[in-house]
Formats: C-alpha cells, sequence, structure tokens
C-alpha cells in the first residue's frame, strides 16, 4: 500500500484492515481486539518494564 493511501484509511471501521503489505505478513488494525482496560494494562506494563533511556547528542558542535 501506497503511504498516500495510508492517510485515508478509516481506522474506525469494524473489519481488520491491512495497513502495510509485505512478505511476512504487514501490519493489519483490528478494531476491538483488547479492551481499553486490556489496552491500559499493556501500556503500563510496557512502560514499567522496557529499558527506555535518556541520551544526548550534540548538536551543531555543542
Amino acid at each position: 500500500m501506497s503511504t498516500a493511501g495510508a492517510f485515508s484509511l478509516n481506522l474506525f471501521a469494524g473489519a481488520p484492515m491491512q495497513l502495510v503489505d509485505d512478505a511476512e505478513g504487514g501490519i493489519r488494525y483490528w478494531p476491538g481486539f483488547a479492551g481499553p482496560a486490556l489496552a491500559r494494562r499493556w501500556f503500563m506494563e510496557l512502560r514499567a518494564g522496557a529499558d527506555w533511556r535518556r541520551m544526548q547528542r550534540p548538536m551543531y558542535d555543542r
């Protein structure tokens, strides 16, 4: 799927949508796959368990 086509998709449709098609199966959006409570729990676990880091990158010789 082209990038231009991706912006015209209806992300609130009821049926699964193929967002990206590739040799490994692509990326699909499945509306209603996880309810709000489960999605929030997954997010909280990811936020707490991921190895987040803050790094600085010098720019413009500073």
